[in-house]
């Protein structure tokens, strides 16, 4: 059974018992080879794939039962990006249901030796999302942020009012969270290309953020991201080019 544990298939063994879900089937990787080109060769998609594998995705290594491979799980609405890694890297999707205040997931999965093998050359695998910016041609840097900021980014538009002004002032930031040597780098990248750099403060112990918060930095962060892409999560893309826009109505 590839993807279970021994401890899943003692307790199965035992009558405690797991459910064997559809897309984890045995016959699934066998009928959804992965297309090894991707994995071995550098683009604009597979380091936007890197970038989603740094903030939403995560590796298959079970040697006992001979399944390497990785994966990546978005919201629904955002699966449009996976079908596009299922067309150029192969592998399938796997759709849950919404479950309470959860939102349905759809998520990419790959088999085989190649695509973990990328991963973990990557960076990807344990510890995750640690010293891997600047482990690739810089060529490729903005798309795996790009993918970085799709998976776990923020941009946000807040309306203040001044009473005593009698003005209201539009407050434009954005932010993508992660552990701070990870975001030590990117903020490295982004300040060398658009000349701007971000302030990192703590989420939690071992979670940080990356924000911007000054308006011009916001909005040069979406043209250097996403202008020329393509590919990216639509609703990400259009909340940037919205940061842009209102910049620019304000200068």
């Amino acid at each position: 059974l590839p993807g279970r544990t021994k401890a899943a298939l003692a307790c199965r063994a035992n009558g405690k018992g797991f459910s064997q879900s559809k897309p984890y089937a045995h016959d699934k990787p066998a009928k959804h080879p992965p297309k090894t080109e991707f994995w071995k060769t550098w683009t604009e998609e597979s380091a936007y794939a890197l970038g989603l594998m740094l903030t939403d995705g995560s590796t298959m290594n079970y040697p006992g039962v001979g399944n390497y491979g990785l994966r990546i799980s978005l919201i629904s609405s955002d699966e449009s990006v996976l079908a596009r890694f299922v067309e150029l890297g192969g592998g399938y999707l796997m759709h849950a249901a919404r479950t309470g205040q959860h939102q349905a997931q759809t998520t990419y999965a790959v088999h085989g030796t190649e695509p973990h093998a990328w991963a973990m050359k990557t960076g990807v695998g344990a510890p995750k999302m640690e010293g891997v910016v600047g482990a690739r041609p810089s060529r490729w840097e903005r798309h795996v942020i790009r993918g970085m900021w799709d998976g776990d980014g923020h941009w946000s538009v807040r309306h203040s009012h001044n009473s005593r002004r009698d003005r209201t002032y539009t407050n434009l930031a954005c932010c993508l969270a992660g552990q701070p040597l990870l975001l030590e780098q990117v903020n490295a990248v982004v300040r060398a290309a658009i000349g701007y750099s971000g302030a990192i403060r703590a989420f939690r112990p071992t979670i940080h953020g990356l924000w911007l918060y000054r308006r011009e930095s916001a909005s040069r962060l979406a043209h250097w991201l996403y202008d020329d892409a393509s590919i990216f999560i639509p609703r990400k893309r259009d909340a940037a080019m919205q940061v842009a826009a209102l910049w620019k109505g304000a200068a």
